[in-house]
């Protein structure tokens, strides 16, 4: 099994390779290095950051509305609780962002370390839901070759799935 497993990612890893190689030698990807580098001499700053602190205050509030907004509607919905994720590791950097600047507050800091949180428990859970996929179709595709167990399979793909929606339940509560 655990052959199967390494043969399958390696063969994975392989294929990312080729398709990153691949994707690093188009004319849009050169583009995107050279954009980037000039960057750094003239970073391309909108009016916003000319702005007193308090922009960056409303930025961490009106972030931190829209992953409790992503979180809330999320329920048990997997992509749902995949961009809840996302929204609070924006809330989590734009905290971190905000804080050497909001030096009597407080709030700032807490807000990033309770977005790291959840941020990683969310993270889990998409772990897990990718691991239990991932051990579907290696399970599939050896179809008991080489002594492989569809029953182990069957053991730890209801372990990630037990996982999962161990953190959805205790995202309820």
């Amino acid at each position: 099994m655990e052959a199967e497993i390494t043969k399958t990612l390696a063969k994975e890893r392989d294929d990312a390779i080729q398709r990153l190689n691949a994707a690093m030698r188009t004319r849009r990807y050169q583009h995107l290095v050279q954009l980037l580098g000039g960057w750094k001499t003239t970073p391309p700053f909108t009016a916003a950051a000319a702005r007193k602190d308090k922009t960056a205050a409303k930025y961490v509030k009106q972030a931190k509305e829209k992953a409790d907004k992503r979180l809330r509607k999320a329920d048990d919905d997997v992509e749902r609780l995949h961009r809840a994720r996302k929204a609070e590791k924006r809330l989590r950097y734009a905290a971190e962002l905000a804080e050497p600047a909001e030096p009597a507050d407080k709030r700032m800091k807490r807000t990033a370390r309770n977005a790291k949180k959840l941020q990683t428990l969310l993270g889990e859970h998409q772990d897990a839901i990718v691991t239990a996929a991932f051990l579907s179709t290696v399970s599939a595709a050896s179809d008991g070759e080489n002594g492989e167990s569809g029953f182990t399979y069957g053991v730890l793909v209801a372990n990630e799935l037990n996982r999962a929606a161990e953190i959805r339940e205790s995202l309820r509560n």
